[in-house]
């Protein structure tokens, strides 16, 4: 294709390994979404409604779980996300796969966003400074 635009994107790949330094997946994200923090909360929400009663409520979980996923971070990660162990499973911590995988995610956001907007601060004074009275 002879007319092409490159766009500079805040998209990174985050990789994921296991307890040992074995690789499980990697996701692409773009932490810094305006959309995200928005996006997160309804997850959160979603996510702590649900409260199974029997296997199969267990099971639509699962697929609520996968969904949320994908809604969070605006992709389609949750197939090589449980390609290897699914949402439900139970971590030697007691906690459910999907969990440490939600958790790690929520924390790259935060940090991420506070990380830029403290760039965007700097970046911003550098033009207000002469404005401030001394």
């Amino acid at each position: 294709m002879e007319n092409q635009i490159q766009i500079r994107t805040s998209l990174k790949t985050y990789r994921f390994n296991d307890q040992n330094g074995n690789h499980l997946f990697d996701i692409e994200l773009n932490p810094t979404d305006a959309d995200i923090i928005r996006r997160a909360e309804i997850v959160g929400k979603k996510l702590q409604e649900f409260k199974p009663k029997n296997v199969e409520d267990l099971a639509a979980y699962s697929d609520e779980v996968k969904k949320q996923l994908d809604f969070l971070v605006n992709a389609d990660i949750s197939g090589k996300v449980f390609q290897h162990c699914g949402p439900m499973s139970v971590l030697d911590s007691g906690r459910f796969f999907f969990e440490e995988v939600y958790d790690a995610i929520i924390k790259i956001i935060g940090t991420e966003i506070e990380e830029k907007s403290k760039q965007a601060e700097k970046r911003i004074s550098q033009y207000t400074q002469k404005y401030q009275k001394k």
